[in-house]
């Protein structure tokens, strides 16, 4: 995959799901498979595997992480974190619930049509970032 691809991808993981995942399920540091899932039909995403692969590895906690063999697409969650943040933020650091909410709320309020279906759905920079 192209490194613009995956920034591209991140970041709309970072701009689409953390708002919806914190208003249907609360704001907390990370989300289950099955609402990420939920959130993932929300945006019609729930079919693209590369996108639901950073989805798992932006928002779930290390033990899902490693249980989905996260570490086998994008290697030790660590790392894999610091390269989101150095997209998202340009600097590397840890990205939690409220800098992606920040981000999402940046981003949103730049565009001209901020989403604002949250869906009512129930169910379930560099190469460093994915390999290449």
């Amino acid at each position: 995959m192209f490194k613009w691809t995956k920034n591209k991808i991140i970041k709309s993981v970072a701009k689409e799901l953390p708002p919806r995942l914190s208003i249907r399920y609360g704001k907390k540091s990370s989300y289950t498979q099955a609402e990420i899932d939920w959130a993932l039909v929300a945006v019609d995403k729930d079919k693209d595997i590369n996108y639901k692969h950073y989805a798992y590895g932006m928002l779930t906690d290390q033990s899902v992480y490693m249980q989905l063999g996260m570490t086998s697409t994008f290697g030790s969650r660590e790392n894999f974190q610091k390269g989101v943040s150095e997209v998202l933020f340009k600097q590397e650091c840890t990205p939690t619930m409220d800098l992606y909410l920040d981000y999402s709320s940046d981003k949103s309020a730049g565009s001209q049509t901020a989403p604002t279906d949250f869906g009512e759905q129930t169910g379930g920079t560099d190469s460093s970032i994915g390999g290449e």
